[in-house]
């Protein structure tokens, strides 16, 4: 499948979760706000349509952390700022590993 049509059939999903169209292109969690059980069923309904190959999701978002976001106690750690030591994963990446079908680091 082409690259270009899996980004418009992602951004259409996206646009579901109400994502702004301003932010379509950016990472998912930071940039989407798309995180705990949120952007595991986002996954789960990327994965109905698209196969996926296995990867370590955890790398890209806290699949703990509360549908609502991050409060301002749990914003920080010892690491720094949650969001920040968390890889990006962009539509435009998610789209490459889907038509190539297999992982690539972004």
């Amino acid at each position: 499948m082409d690259p270009a049509e899996i980004v418009r059939r992602l951004h259409n999903k996206l646009r579901a979760w109400a994502v702004p169209k301003e932010k379509l292109n950016g990472a998912i969690y930071q940039d989407m706000g798309i995180n705990g059980l949120d952007f595991h069923d986002l996954l789960c309904e990327i994965e109905n349509e698209f196969p996926l190959p296995e990867f370590d999701w955890s790398d890209f978002a806290d699949m703990s952390e509360p549908p609502d976001g991050l409060t301002f106690w749990r914003l920080f750690t010892l690491r720094g700022p949650k969001i920040l030591w968390r890889k990006r994963l962009t539509v435009v990446h998610l789209s490459k590993v889907i038509a190539e079908g297999r992982w690539s680091e972004p």
